[in-house]
């Protein structure tokens, strides 16, 4: 762990081949749950299927999900780890599907160790701090006590499009036009890539008789569609870009290639603080007396995913208004009997 510089033990097993890099601060708030956790995955078989032991016991779940986040365990006290990458579940049961993993304690230790870490990444965020005491101490002949403490505090990177500028680019790929075209590529990876069926303002696609059905068989000849709004609701034209899918343009005036994204933080802030204590003694020469403490907290904070409306673009809505704002051909046709309806949809 000294040499990769990490604070954290689980961050150093998942830069293992063997270890899916899974729930951790960096990528857990875009699958939602366990904020701020750190899990192990071997073999991409998800962390349930992984046993995490101590000295070769269960290690106490900490997660809804049943699994344990390694968080809770005590770096100062690892004195090795061992990894069986081979389907343990004949020995341990279903749960040790992928593998174990056992972290062996060093409950022999004497005396005070302390480490203090400060740091921050090349761009000057992420700052983090971290700070662990560990203590041990014999208890006559027969006895040991060891305790072991630990306190982070990570500030986390903000927002992905405002943290990287790379991630401002959005970038994706977007079909070719037209596909098909001898020694062309089918498809571009490209920057500047804007959603085409949704405006943060509300974009008409398609224009639907009161049966929910499409006015004009050919889409190209809806004169509604592509119309947006402005932020006072008068309607617009919509600037499809180049290369406009079904889905994805480049350029235009669409929402960014993910609204959902551009919000979610490349990692999220963590708090956490944990101790271990654990005691044995010799009763006699055949028999042990142990006992093991752990308690420890975990808050990490995120934001919320945004509501995504009609990302499938195949909704139908009604038009709120149809006062005189709406123009004269909007309500002829969206606000009428013949076609009531619009299909429409915002970011």
């Amino acid at each position: 762990m000294q040499a990769l510089n990490v604070t954290n033990v689980a961050d150093g097993l998942n830069q293992l081949p063997s270890f899916r890099a899974s729930s951790s601060p960096s990528n857990v708030q875009a699958a939602g749950g366990n904020v701020g956790s750190r899990q192990l995955d071997l073999r991409s078989l998800e962390a349930k299927r992984t046993l995490v032991l101590v000295d070769g016991r269960r290690f106490v779940p900490s997660t809804g999900e049943g699994t344990v986040d390694i968080n809770l365990i005590p770096s100062g006290l690892i004195q090795r780890t061992e990894v069986v990458t081979g389907g343990a579940s004949a020995v341990y049961g279903s749960d040790a599907v992928a593998g174990v993993v056992n972290f062996i304690l060093d409950r022999k230790f004497t005396g005070l160790k302390a480490d203090f870490q400060l740091g921050l990444s090349e761009r000057g965020d992420d700052f983090n701090q971290f700070a662990s005491l560990t203590y041990g101490t014999a208890l006559g002949e027969r006895g040991q006590f060891v305790v072991s403490a630990e306190y982070e505090n990570n500030d986390g990177l903000g927002g992905c499009y405002q943290a990287r500028a790379w991630c401002a680019q959005e970038r994706s790929i977007v079909g070719n036009t037209p596909a098909g075209t001898a020694g062309q590529p089918s498809s571009i990876i490209t920057s500047d890539v804007h959603v085409s069926t949704m405006s943060p303002t509300g974009l008409i696609n398609r224009s639907l008789n009161a049966a929910g059905q499409p006015v004009f068989s050919n889409v190209a000849l809806d004169p509604l569609r592509g119309t947006t709004f402005t932020a006072s609701g008068t309607p617009t034209k919509f600037n499809y870009g180049q290369f406009a899918g079904p889905l994805f343009m480049i350029g235009g005036d669409g929402h960014g290639f993910n609204p959902f994204l551009s919000s979610l933080l490349l990692k999220v802030p963590v708090e956490r603080y944990s101790l271990y204590g654990a005691l044995k003694y010799e009763l006699s020469d055949t028999i042990n007396a142990t006992l093991d403490v752990s308690y420890g907290h975990v808050k990490g904070t995120t934001l919320s995913s945004v509501r995504r409306q009609n990302i499938r673009h195949n909704s139908r809505r009604r038009l709120a208004e149809c006062g005189p704002r709406l123009g004269v051909d909007i309500r002829r046709r969206a606000c009428g009997a013949a076609s009531a309806d619009v299909r429409w949809s915002v970011a």
